[in-house]
């Protein structure tokens, strides 16, 4: 129970002890021996801001905010900025080179006067973070999104004084970078998160610097090596090369990288690949499936979808480092274990110049989960046994946000993260910010965990819900601890997210009904605050979707079904659609995946389908003006790059019961076909037949599946007996693209950005 559901504001009181039991803690040492140290009186900043000349960008902008939250603070314009030494009370920031990397030490003096001293050197900000933490723990200045929104609370004094204290600080992890600002997003300002990434305290110290996706392999086309070079580029299972990826088994890439890094070293061409005395090894972006009979040795089909090639890289970046560490010993090989190659193969080592950035695939939200959780921390585990130095993690803060509408926190899975891996991680490189009003006050734990995770969550959030919302602080506490408990303390049957389990176990319709009501009390509480109304409008954006999705799930008319007729034979595939098995299938019209003013595409796409005793039949026509256009230079059986090509995506979840198991398919108009069982592209569909038609003005696409291809599965026999699937089709039309538009279209859509979003999986009814 809050104590105070009010506005904070102490007309007179000085403040004699430190307002941070929300903050985390920081080393005390004896305080000095002199008289209190006046801050504000009668609503006047009393001190200065001594600062030393030629300010670097980056400490001139935290002097600012210092300044405007000594304003903020006392309600006054009086607060100055000068250099050079001050006789009067002031706030004197200075370096101290000896102090640790991003550390700081803050103590007071006689005549009135705060020393905060940190240590700049190099990248190195410790001067900046004293800033922001005087602000915090002495101001009591809050900050838990960025200012646009209203996101900074000041405790309004008439007068503050504090006793003398000296304490000192610096990070628990050196890497703390979150990527990219999302305020352009919302139609505000390119920058919008600037001031709030800079009050958390975001840098990295650590030394060794990942080039992600490095060398790109178009840029070694532009240098000749697809013609000098064809066999360091990965094979097809077609025989053709694919120039999107390097072949990481064959000898001439190992080669490569050393003639390159030879090159360079030697005062030549850039290698693409070196950063500082960092060489990268980080395949493009899709996953390693090369077909080179080298390649073939060492991929492992039966390792999961994170790790069937993870021997092709590990024997690859211990070939590399081994002839690094004779030549060139001041090197570091900074590998990214990245999607089907993110495990680390039994028994492997490796000298002790090789170093790991581990990308997190399911996204730290899905830790709350045990069986998740665990797999992740023996990934980590593993990877720390094998190189014998701290991991760098990447992790996701758009997943699994892009596949629900569900606004769910995750404070206390995020400490723990921080908690378990202090000796094992030098910390962490957060990638997607789609959604930030839905995120922020994990964002806001999670940067708070880099720095220091010994963090009290319900101080956080007890002094968060009455700074920023006042009269309606009950509710919105009320409101926050449901999204935090029906994520985090919820856990699903079967480990795996759906749309099943966010609306029947983690947030019931009756929960989602209470939570609604909340934030339609705390609007009325708010009255006609306008900081508060700001501040709650912001909040509540997500959650439109959020309520109406719930409802609809409930209801049972969320989506759209697809009613696959039985056929007395199945269809020839040829591509035509013109048998007479489809005259009575009925069609269903994509929509346009992600634009919520706009649902009719521009190029429109219908898909039906049709089943037998054998298996099932998918036909789709898309409108296409120029389909002598349709892109196809990426094609080849299981090529990680397929979906760049005009495509058609199918989702199946052949159970039924929308409990997350689902296969995938992505097949283009030339034969090109990637399949995958819940990601993991190891798994083909024996006996899949597919064929395309090219029209004036459209293409067209027969796929047909026969049940045989599943291990296990609901089927109908003779007659339909109620069986059902569950799934979705998306179209990535690129054809012309440069003169026309690029659409992304599905079947059902919620909006969110993942093809695979299992919120969007519709009933396939077998009917007869």
């Amino acid at each position: 129970m809050l104590k105070k559901t009010r506005p904070l504001l102490f007309a007179a009181l000085p403040l004699m002890a430190f307002y941070d039991t929300d903050l985390s803690p920081v080393k005390y040492a004896p305080a000095p021996k002199h008289e209190n140290v006046r801050i504000i009186e009668r609503s006047r900043v009393v001190p200065v801001i001594s600062v030393p000349e030629n300010l670097t960008p980056s400490l001139k902008a935290a002097v600012d905010d210092l300044a405007s939250f000594l304003n903020g603070t006392s309600g006054s314009v009086t607060a100055k900025i000068v250099t050079g030494d001050v006789k009067g009370p002031a706030i004197v920031i200075r370096a101290n080179p000896k102090l640790p990397a991003d550390g700081f030490e803050i103590k007071t003096a006689q005549r009135n006067k705060i020393y905060i001293y940190g240590n700049n050197t190099g990248s190195s900000k410790g001067m900046e973070w004293g800033i922001y933490d005087f602000s915090e723990r002495v101001l009591g200045v809050r900050k838990y999104f960025p200012e646009a929104y209203g996101g900074t609370s000041f405790i309004k004094r008439q007068s503050l004084e504090v006793k003398p204290f000296s304490y000192s600080d610096s990070p628990r992890f050196e890497m703390r970078v979150i990527w990219p600002d999302a305020g352009a997003k919302r139609g505000g300002p390119k920058r919008v998160f600037t001031d709030f990434f800079r009050f958390l305290r975001t840098n990295n110290l650590h030394g060794v610097q990942l080039k992600v996706h490095a060398p790109y392999p178009r840029l070694l086309i532009t240098e000749g090596y697809g013609k000098s070079s064809p066999e360091i580029f990965q094979l097809r299972s077609n025989g053709t090369r694919d120039f999107e990826m390097l072949c990481y088994g064959n000898p001439g890439t190992l080669k490569f990288y050393i003639d390159r890094i030879k090159e360079e070293r030697a005062g030549g061409r850039k290698s693409h690949f070196i950063v500082g005395n960092a060489v990268t090894v980080s395949p493009a972006d899709a996953q390693v499936l090369c077909s080179c009979k080298d390649c073939r040795k060492l991929f492992d089909p039966n390792d999961g979808e994170a790790g069937t090639s993870s021997k092709i890289m590990t024997c690859f970046v211990r070939k590399l480092s081994q002839a690094i560490a004779e030549e060139y010993p001041d090197m570091t090989v900074i590998y990214l274990a990245y999607l089907n190659y993110v495990e680390c193969p039994p028994n492997a080592k490796f000298r002790g110049n090789v170093e790991v950035q581990v990308c997190s695939m399911p996204g730290l939200a899905l830790f709350k989960e045990p069986s998740i959780r665990s797999r992740e921390q023996k990934i980590i585990d593993d990877w720390v046994k094998a190189t014998g130095r701290k991991i760098q993690n990447w992790h996701y803060l758009c997943w699994p946000e892009d596949r629900t509408a569900v606004p769910y926190l995750f404070p206390n899975t995020i400490l723990s993260h921080y908690k378990n891996n202090i000796n094992k991680s030098f910390g962490s490189f957060i990638n997607g910010m789609d959604d930030h009003s839905r995120q922020n006050i994990s964002i806001y734990f999670w940067m708070k965990a880099l720095w220091n995770p010994e963090i009290n969550v319900k101080a956080v959030l007890d002094s968060y819900a009455e700074r920023m919302y006042g009269l309606a602080a009950k509710p919105m506490r009320e409101l926050v601890q449901m999204q935090i408990d029906g994520w985090e303390k919820n856990l699903w049957k079967n480990g795996k997210m759906s749309a099943k389990s966010m609306y029947t176990e983690s947030f019931p319709r009756r929960d989602v009904v209470k939570m609604e009501a909340l934030l339609k009390e705390a609007f009325k509480l708010a009255g006609k605050d306008q900081l508060v109304l700001k501040r709650l409008n912001y909040y509540a954006e997500p959650f439109a979707d959020f309520f109406r999705e719930s409802a609809a799930f409930a209801s049972g008319k969320a989506l759209r079904p697809l009613m696959l007729q039985k056929a007395g034979n199945d269809p020839i595939i040829d591509g035509k659609l013109d048998d007479y098995a489809w005259k009575n299938a009925e069609p269903n019209e994509f929509v346009r995946a992600l634009d919520k003013k706009v649902s009719k595409p521009v190029f429109p796409t219908a898909v039906q389908a049709v089943w037998t005793p054998r298996g099932v039949t998918f036909g789709f026509r898309l409108s296409e003006p120029t389909p002598e256009k349709l892109m196809t230079k990426h094609s080849g059986r299981d090529s990680g790059s397929l979906w760049w090509n005009d495509n058609i995506e199918i989702f199946i979840d052949v159970s039924g019961n929308g409990d997350g198991d689902f296969y995938q398919f992505i097949i283009d108009s030339c034969g090109g076909v990637y399949d995958a069982h819940n990601d993991n592209p190891a798994w083909n569909c024996s006996g899949l037949k597919s064929a395309s038609f090219k029209g004036k003005d459209f293409w067209s696409l027969e796929v047909f599946i026969p049940y045989s291809a599943f291990k296990k599965g609901i089927f109908p026999t003779a007659s339909a007996n109620g069986v059902k699937w569950m799934g979705n089709f998306t179209r990535h039309r690129v054809a012309d693209s440069k003169r026309t538009e690029a659409e992304y279209t599905r079947m059902n859509t919620t909006y969110k950005s993942g093809s695979n979003n299992l919120s969007d999986f519709a009933d396939f009814k077998f009917i007869e």
